[in-house]
């Protein structure tokens, strides 16, 4: 059990050290990730909707937008209106894929 415990806060930690790395990257850099980070969602959300639509994907895709919303939300450097847009404008682009899955869970 002790074991256990160390095991899940050294994770912890680990997993914290690399959000850290992530905030303190160039602005430039961060849109570049959210970018990509999203047009891989979004590929994979119109690969789900091809076929019929399999609950466990749709389910790890929703959680893997809501980390994206999550990170879109940590950033706290970009100080400019025009990257204040872009936080905005892929915060609702975000909310929209999210509650399009959550839709698709209701139709089953």
């Amino acid at each position: 059990m002790k074991k256990l415990f160390i095991f899940m806060i050294s994770i912890l930690l680990f997993s914290c050290n690399s959000l850290d790395r992530f905030f303190k990257l160039p602005v430039e850099k961060q849109k570049i990730i959210i970018k990509t980070e999203f047009n891989n969602l979004e590929k994979d959300f119109y690969t789900l909707l091809e076929d019929k639509i399999d609950e466990k994907k749709r389910e790890k895709l929703e959680k893997k937008v809501m980390n994206l919303k999550y990170k879109i939300l940590k950033v706290r450097n970009f100080k400019s209106e025009e990257d204040k847009k872009f936080i905005e404008t892929y915060s609702k682009l975000t909310d929209i894929k999210i509650q399009y899955l959550k839709d698709l869970q209701d139709l089953k």
